[in-house]
């Protein structure tokens, strides 16, 4: 995932990028949330690299860090709730206790989301990669 934007502000080892908003998919035309962001957004990362103001320049994140983003929003409470239910079925051995058991995985992945969100939002950010927009 990339997008594009321009060096706000920049100090030693970090810069502050105005993201530009990003082009409509062709098959929504823009109908969809992404498009009633602002049409700008700053963002401040650590960059190796040292960036004038005015810069143009491409914000990446790699793939691995968007895979591990959608297995902890779907894969997570999906997960927790099939293996409460079977843990549900293997206690008890009816419907009740299938949905009890469903339940309870459900709570548990709530309870780890906070720690692990944090987890991965810091990963996530120190892997955020700022490149002048012509190498990418």
């Amino acid at each position: 995932m990339t997008a594009r934007g321009v060096v706000a502000r920049s100090a030693s080892g970090r810069v502050e990028v105005e993201l530009a908003q990003a082009p409509a998919c062709r098959g929504c035309e823009g109908l969809c949330l992404w498009r009633r962001l602002p049409a700008s957004q700053r963002i401040e990362l650590a960059t190796l690299v040292p960036f004038a103001v005015g810069d143009a320049v491409v914000v990446a994140l790699p793939p691995r860090y968007v895979l591990l983003g959608t297995l902890f929003v779907h894969g997570l409470p999906l997960g927790m709730l099939l293996g409460g239910a079977l843990a549900g079925i293997a206690v008890g051995g009816s419907d009740w206790s299938v949905l009890v058991g469903a339940l309870a995985g459900v709570c548990a992945a709530l309870s780890v989301a906070k720690p692990l969100r944090r987890r991965l939002e810091a990963l996530t950010l120190a892997a955020i990669a700022v490149a002048p927009e012509g190498t990418r």
